[in-house]
């Protein structure tokens, strides 16, 4: 099997995340987000519905998660091709695509935690609530690190190595500007601030869920040369 082929299949499970974490979210209704302003019983009253549909929600999106580790161990491949071995941006670059994992693996985690005896105390499932929303929205270093690595080392590209577009590093920057409004909802439970707002929330997940698209197309384009630069070969031996 070449390393084209594997690089080609990693490059999928981008694409492979995005359909099944968006699925499952709205199965669990984690998506649309329900306002921060409800009451203890109404949060109660939410999770006590539909509560097997809800937990094969987060089942989904506790499974979409592993399909990040490979599409980030892509992205490595090709950042290697830019900065030859194993650079310092390809490694951050892995370890925040590493770490950004897990950023998705604690709130569903404490989403099955309420959906496994939602007929707790409302204060408590309304705790819990907090405790998986809050981190779910706001946890941007992880991709913040991610987008600027991989932004400096498209912009780092020479020669015949050029596995990404010049422009892709300038849009990974917005991004990655774009994830720090998120910060603001411990301020705010209402307006375009709050968990469920147009900036804290839906532009936030609107440019997760385009930057993880565009790099996947980007991956296969670059991959589709199907030459030992595209399967990852260092930079110097392509030189």
């Amino acid at each position: 099997m070449t390393s084209t082929r594997i690089q080609r299949w990693c490059a999928w499970s981008g694409i492979a995340f995005l359909v099944i974490f968006f699925t499952g979210a709205m199965m669990a209704q984690v998506l649309p987000p329900p306002s921060p302003t409800q009451t203890p019983a109404e949060v109660a009253a939410q999770w006590s519905s539909h509560a097997d549909l809800k937990r094969a929600g987060l089942c989904l999106m506790m499974i979409s998660a592993g399909f990040l580790f490979p599409f980030t161990a892509a992205i490595s491949a090709q950042l290697r091709r830019i900065e030859g071995h194993t650079g310092p941006l390809t490694m951050l670059q892995l370890i925040a695509g590493g770490v950004g994992v897990f950023a998705i693996l604690m709130p569903t985690m404490l989403f099955m935690g309420i959906a496994f005896r939602p007929e707790r105390a409302p204060e408590v499932t309304s705790g819990l609530m907090d405790a998986a929303f809050v981190p779910f929205v706001i946890n941007f270093p992880p991709v913040f690190a991610q987008c600027v690595a991989f932004g400096l080392a498209v912009l780092l590209q020479r020669g015949a190595v050029r596995p990404f577009p010049r422009w892709s590093a300038w849009f990974s920057f917005w991004v990655a500007f774009l994830f720090l409004p998120g910060v603001l909802l411990l301020f705010f439970r209402t307006s375009a601030w709050a968990w469920d707002g147009l900036l804290s929330f839906w532009l936030v997940a609107a440019i997760f869920g385009g930057w993880i698209l565009l790099v996947s197309i980007l991956l296969l384009r670059t991959l589709r040369q199907g030459d030992d630069a595209a399967a990852g070969a260092p930079a110097e031996a392509v030189a």
